[in-house]
């Protein structure tokens, strides 16, 4: 954590802070996952699972809808600023993760199985 406020301190606009922080706070949850499971105490435990619960909840729901927010992001900036192709890379990028499953399903049930891997490893 201090090398991420450290980080922060010095320049707010830097990638790595995001990095800092979500490697502070995976190695917080590890923490106090180790700590409640070597504590032993039963309505603790089952308390930290529940909110473990929900949280893996919420991160699947968001990487489901994943590309629905990124085709409604694009729609909105499509809408208010120019038609540019900076402008439109959400849109792109939504569409793009709603049919990566079906293409690479697609491309499965067309080749063979021992061509799937010589065309994955080219494109």
């Amino acid at each position: 954590m201090t090398s991420f406020l450290y980080s922060y301190k010095q320049n707010k606009s830097r990638l790595r802070n995001g990095l800092l922080l979500n490697l502070a706070i995976l190695t917080t949850g590890i923490l106090f996952g180790s700590i409640v499971l070597t504590i032993n105490y039963q309505p603790l435990t089952i308390t930290s699972f529940i909110i473990a619960g929900l949280l893996m909840v919420v991160v699947i729901f968001f990487s489901i809808f994943y590309g629905v927010f990124l085709i409604w992001n694009g729609i909105i900036v499509w809408q208010k600023e120019s038609h540019s192709l900076a402008n439109t890379l959400t849109l792109i990028l939504g569409i793009m993760s709603i049919l990566y499953p079906f293409v690479f399903g697609l491309i499965h049930w067309l080749l063979p199985e021992k061509n799937i891997h010589l065309f994955l490893t080219i494109y």
